[in-house]
């Protein structure tokens, strides 16, 4: 009827309602296909009220403002139309999929179970599935659509041996004795454990069945250990391919296991006759293993192919103990049970994997401490955590957990928020009696948490304050670690870890393995807390926490103190140091259990965004508890669209028709054919830019045989747009906004390209980014595979915007400037991995590589050239695996947007077995085992223009006050070749950074803190951590050592000859005073004209010059193991197995260093007194003051050949506008 009313309606419509209806109604739809969500539902309101009896468009104003995120109005306009059409499935479904975002779980079942009811709504079942929902509104939702057949619980009743029945849901009785039908909701079959089965270490499990009509490969059998049936705690089952199937597996621990569910298969309306269902107790371990063994047909498995299986030796080593034990709990079970086949929960059994490599032992507690004495340097930690009405027995555990702490120099600062509870302030007392580490102060009046935090900061005289809540808690060895990466990484000014969930019973679970500092997933979700820890200067300078942030105080805290630092000082620690409490109303819970933290949370990105002059705008995010970016400018930035194909235009058609749909400006589409034969694509061909003359088509033809790189390369070059867009013929665009998206992006400067999320016809996830490092060939693959596009997979991250080494080619975006700047695809790579050779590239030019969730299309993948099976494609892709490798090397190994901790061999962030970076109390080389800065520091970026860390020549040194001739001595270095300058400051005290700060703004020299001694071997370590695929060369030398190429004009020109070297050693002259009792003022290398005879023992010394892509390690301050051949000045070839750093004196005939050892008398009284940074603080290894004699004394050879270099030294200092002479004040008479 309503129909018959719509039509009749049209002729009751004046010319001028019917003029606003139309016009209003387009309006709505053009906005819509752009994304512009709260125009389309404006423009749909007002034609409503014109036309009040159009249900489609009372549907469409809910989609509209539901997407806004004008849930309530959306509520209203949905309420309108299922008043019209109460029975509509779709709208059902929709008033669902509301319901859920307004986290009402009931209510939105209750909608899914209306639209699912006789099997209307295939998609609302499929949500009724997911694991969105708590288990008991799952269940109840599911017992209202399943039933209960007494005839087919007597046939399941009947196969039952070891185990009993509790129901059978969602079966009717077949034609047959034991035959059951499945109703197609959710068939489950529930069981409980007889006791004497129950009371077994572990049980065999049989079910054996006829197919009949089940086509289903996989079955789930979820077990209920206390907390229903849940997502958390199930066995896949694999069914065989045949007639008969048999299903055997072993389950630890039945004790602890309340109840079993088989679901047979999911949404399958199919039959299927029950043979038995069995259980058997297994009470040696002898007989499991050779159960296991007899399975296995007695072959180990071989790890190498499958590194996630267990041998039998480690089976028994882990089960062993548990077979001698009493009673077992479901504790017991999660490390059991991935110890046993078919071993497809192993990778998510964090339990068992804490087990395996989480647990440090009496022998590790032991290492630390040896570890602890042996520091370079103890940085003093300040515990960090407000207090207000905490429950008694969690303030316990936390004060108790931070006193357990096995390394010592820390302190414990707690502010009262004026709780209202007695006990808190009673508890807090007592610890400061127990231990004076323990500071507590009370607040007069209640100032919340950022306020309280504040105060207990007040209390802080440590390095690093380590920030904590009152409820959760942290392991004993955080401490510890934290310092054993200080050591490693001593310029950090913000660290971070991993961390996971604790339970009230102490249950760890839902680890988050982070990746290093991913500003822009940042800008999604605070990847950074917890455990969160600042330099205590830093947290200072910027006025601690802000008021008005409460409940993401400390995002904001972070984002604000990272505004202030090199991203290089932003440390990640791969290891979980904090447990993050599962208590009510905790967001540990639920990501929407604070919507007031979520509001906080985007105010506080919105003002960094501002502050970084980012045209970016923080707005409601894509998952519960996060956020997302609207890129608010809308551009007109022209954008070339490349599409390779060869036929298939059926593909191809769809390809532009999506793109034609969404009404894009300013592009071209360039179709480049690569030798389409078929008659129907040819006319296809002639024709298309006709038939889509708004998108400005032109047709390229590229001959030959199928070459990725090459095809693109081709197109590019006659591309016209700023922005190139490289897109799959067999995509279709989903997202209406995607072009401006990548537009708004790309007009930040160091983000050089942009990836889409595609997805598959069905809807899982076909890509969202890749990792380096995966798979069989090692060098990428994607994640997130096959996950549900609509679900949010790991911590919601293919939901959100974040950066990746690499994203697929299907869909990609970059700055045609970029890309013509790095080469563009690389035509040795025809098919594969030429995509991430690219972003590779781009990363190495200094630019960031994203994949945008809102750039979203269907993928139809191996439609357009088939997949890898033959074998002329699989040599094929060895091959350019291999050419991958060699070009890449380690820089495949670690991917920097990647934990260890997860599996490279599964898509789906499974946990490694092992995992790939060993805990700091694990000795390597004698040391703690710690994280490469490619994995643990955060990434540096920069803008076209800008001064990034590569070129051919930069030099490396350690400082401590040399503030007097260090502008000097770079303004030299610069004349003679060197492009950078990397100098560690160890502690100075002078006016240093005062001097380099305009040559550190214009990128010319980093001045990095570093307060460790001994720390020269380690900075130059640390240097080739960070750069060694930056530059071509580093020097490794002193503030007052000057490389003197006087035989050429420049130190790159004599580089140059050395093309087989992977390290040059050079030998000092030692210059003298020149009677000089304060700095000469003018030029240093002018002032101290005399030195040493020329076979002196002291020019027996060299330093080093490394080509920095075969650096391994420093051998001291003076000498380098490579990866090929020191050679010295003449290219002779040094032993680099023993240590060279003093020779035979030799003749130089081209280079030397000048080392000005002494310089005046005042000068060299300061050299004594700061020390050497090349010996700890209790060495005995002094400079001897008599020394400055014996050089006044010998030191009487002119030499003056390095003035050659006077002129160029001052054109320089005259072009950077750096003042002359002397720096230090006190020498300056």
């Amino acid at each position: 009827m309503p129909t018959l009313l719509s039509k009749l309606s049209r002729f009751t419509l004046s010319s001028r309602q019917r003029q606003i209806a139309a016009t209003t109604r387009k309006a709505g739809d053009d906005a819509r296909e752009r994304g512009h969500w709260r125009r389309a539902a404006d423009a749909y309101a007002a034609y409503l009220k014109v036309r009040p009896d159009d249900f489609g468009i009372w549907v469409q104003l809910g989609h509209m403002r539901k997407e806004a995120g004008d849930f309530d109005l959306a509520d209203q306009a949905y309420e309108k139309a299922l008043r019209m059409e109460p029975d509509n499935d779709d709208l059902l479904l929709s008033l669902g999929h509301l319901r859920k975002l307004q986290n009402n779980g009931e209510e939105a079942a209750a909608y899914y179970v209306k639209a699912a009811r006789g099997g209307a709504n295939p998609n609302a079942l499929k949500e009724l599935r997911s694991t969105w929902f708590p288990e008991t509104i799952r269940s109840s939702a599911m017992s209202e659509l399943n039933g209960q057949d007494a005839k087919a619980k007597a046939i399941v009743n009947r196969s039952l041996d070891g185990v009993s029945l509790i129901s059978a849901l969602g079966f009717v009785a077949g034609a047959s004795r034991g035959q059951l039908r499945m109703t197609g909701y959710d068939p489950q079959i529930l069981l409980r454990f007889i006791p004497k089965v129950a009371s077994a270490p572990v049980i065999v499990l049989q079910i054996a069945f006829d197919r009949h009509s089940l086509q289903a490969d996989q079955g789930t059998l979820f077990l209920d250990v206390g907390n229903g049936f849940n997502s958390q705690d199930f066995i896949l089952l694999d069914y065989p391919d045949e007639p008969h199937c048999t299903i055997e597996l072993l389950i630890a621990a039945p004790e602890a296991i309340r109840a079993i569910r088989w679901d047979p298969a999911e949404g399958e309306a199919s039959s299927f006759e029950l043979r038995y269902i069995r259980c058997q107790p297994i009470r040696s371990i002898d007989e499991l293993t050779a159960k296991i063994d007899d399975e296995r047909g007695g072959e180990e498995a071989d790890p190498t192919d499958r590194s996630d299986i267990p041998s039998l030796a480690q089976i028994r080593e882990g089960l062993t103990p548990f077979f001698q034990k009493g009673k077992l709990t479901n504790s017991d079970r999660q490390i059991m049970q991935p110890f046993l086949p078919p071993w497809t929960g192993r990778g998510h059994g964090y339990a068992h994997w804490l087990h395996l490599y989480g647990t440090p032992t009496a022998d590790d507690f032991q290492r630390m401490d040896e570890m602890i004495e042996a520091m370079n340097w103890r940085p003093r930690f300040s515990f960090v955590m407000p207090v207000y009405n905490t429950p008694p027995e969690l303030l316990s555990e936390i004060m108790d957990a931070m006193l357990k702490q096995n390394y010592p120099d820390f302190e414990i600062c707690v502010a009262d928020d004026r709780s209202t509870d007695p006990q808190v302030e009673k508890i807090l007392q007592k610890y400061v009696v127990i231990d004076k580490r323990v500071k507590v102060t009370k607040r007069n009046i209640n100032g919340h948490i950022s306020l309280c935090s504040n105060s207990a900061a007040k209390l802080a005289t440590g390095d690093y304050i380590v920030l904590v809540d009152h409820d959760d808690l942290v392991p004993p060895y955080a401490l510890f670690v934290l310092a054993a990466y200080l050591n490693r990484f001593p310029d950090a000014r913000i660290v971070f870890s991993d961390e996971d969930k604790i339970s009230t019973s102490g249950e760890r679970f839902d680890p988050y393995f982070k990746s290093c500092y991913n500003q822009y997933l940042m800008y999604g979700h605070n990847m950074v807390s917890h455990l969160g820890v600042y330099h205590r200067p830093l947290f200072e300078a910027v006025g601690g926490f802000r008021k008005g942030l409460e409940g993401s105080q400390d995002y904001d805290l972070f984002l604000r103190c990272s505004e202030l630092i090199d991203p290089h000082q932003i440390i990640h620690i791969p290891h979980v140091l904090y447990h993050w409490r599962q208590v009510p109303g905790s967001t540990a819970i639920s990501a929407d259990q604070k919507d007031y933290a979520i509001l906080a949370a985007r105010s506080a990105i919105g003002g960094h965004l501002e502050r970084l002059r980012l045209p970016l705008a923080s707005v409601e995010g894509h998952a519960p508890g996060n956020c997302a970016l609207a890129v608010p400018r809308e551009l007109d930035t022209s954008i070339s669209i490349i599409i390779p194909t060869r036929n298939g235009i059926d593909l191809l058609d769809d390809c532009l028709a999506s793109i034609a749909r969404h009404n894009p400006e300013n592009i071209e589409i360039l179709i480049v054919d690569n030798d389409s034969d078929e008659e129907e694509s040819l006319q296809y061909l002639a024709g298309v830019a006709e038939k889509y003359a708004a998108l400005n088509v032109q047709v390229i033809a590229a001959p030959g045989p199928f070459n990725f790189s090459a095809i693109n390369n081709l197109a590019a070059a006659s591309a016209k747009g700023e922005i190139l867009c490289f897109l799959n013929n067999d995509t279709e665009v989903m997202a209406p906004a995607w072009l401006d998206r990548a537009r708004g992006l790309l007009a930040i400067g160091d983000i050089g390209a942009v990836g889409a999320r595609l997805i598959y016809p069905d809807h899982s996830i076909q890509h969202f980014g890749l990792v380096t490092g995966m798979y069989d060939h090692g060098v990428a693959g994607g994640v997130h595979l096959f996950e549900n596009s609509h679900g949010y997979g790991y911590f919601s991250k293919h939901r959100m915007i974040g950066e990746f080494t690499a994203v697929t080619a299907a869909c990609l975006f970059v700055r045609r400037a970029d890309f013509e700047a790095v080469g563009g695809f690389e035509p040795q790579l025809a098919v594969a991995y030429n995509d991430v050779d690219l972003c590779l590239k781009m990363r190495a030019l200094g630019r960031r590589v994203l994949c945008d969730p809102s750039i979203q299309l269907v993928h139809k993948e191996s439609k357009s050239r088939g997949h890898d099976v033959s074998p002329e494609k699989a040599a094929r892709l060895d091959r350019e695996a291999l050419w991958m490798v060699e070009r890449w090397g380690d820089r495949l190994v670690e991917d920097p947007y990647y934990s260890p901790n997860l599996s490279i061999r599964r898509p789906d962030f499974a946990l490694a077995y092992p995992p790939r970076q060993h805990w700091p109390w694990v000795s390597f080389n004698g040391k703690p085992s710690i994280a490469s800065g490619a994995i643990a520091r955060a990434p540096r970026f920069v803008s076209p223009g800008c001064k990034g860390d590569q070129g051919y020549l930069a030099i490396c040194a350690i400082l401590k006050n040399e503030a007097i001739n260090i502008l000097e001595w770079i303004a030299y270095h610069r004349a003679i070749g060197v492009d950078k300058f990397y100098l560690y400051d160890n502690n100075s005290t002078d006016n240093v950074k005062d001097l380099l700060e305009k040559l550190i703004r214009q990128g010319i020299v980093d001045l990095i803190p570093w307060p460790i001694n001994p720390g020269q071997v380690e900075a130059y370590d640390d240097f080739a951590d960070r750069h060694r695929h930056g530059w071509t060369w580093a020097a490794f030398i002193d503030l007052d050592e000057f490389i003197n190429p006087f035989g050429h004009e420049s130190l790159v020109e004599w580089l140059e000859g050395f093309v087989d070297a992977s390290a040059i050693a050079i030998q000092w002259f030692n210059f003298g005073p020149n009677g000089n009792d304060v700095p000469p003022s003018g030029l240093l290398i002018e002032g101290y004209t005399t030195r040493l005879c020329d076979d002196h023992v002291m020019h027996g010394h060299v330093k080093t010059i490394v080509r920095m892509v075969d650096y391994d390690r420093a051998q001291g301050p003076h000498s380098f193991h490579v990866r090929g051949k020191v050679v010295d000045e003449y290219g002779e070839e040094i032993d680099q197995s023993t240590n060279y750093a003093l020779m035979q004196p030799k003749q130089h005939h081209a280079i030397c260093i000048n080392h000005y050892y002494t310089r005046s008398r005042q000068e060299w009284q300061t050299k004594i007194d700061r020390g050497l940074a090349d010996h700890g603080p209790n060495s005995q290894t002094v400079r001897n003051p008599a020394w400055i004699e014996i050089y006044e004394r010998e030191a009487i050879v002119a030499d003056d050949r390095i003035t050659k270099f006077a002129a160029a030294t001052r054109k320089v200092m005259s072009d950077f506008n750096l003042p002359m002479g002397p720096q230090y004040t006190e020498f300056r008479k």
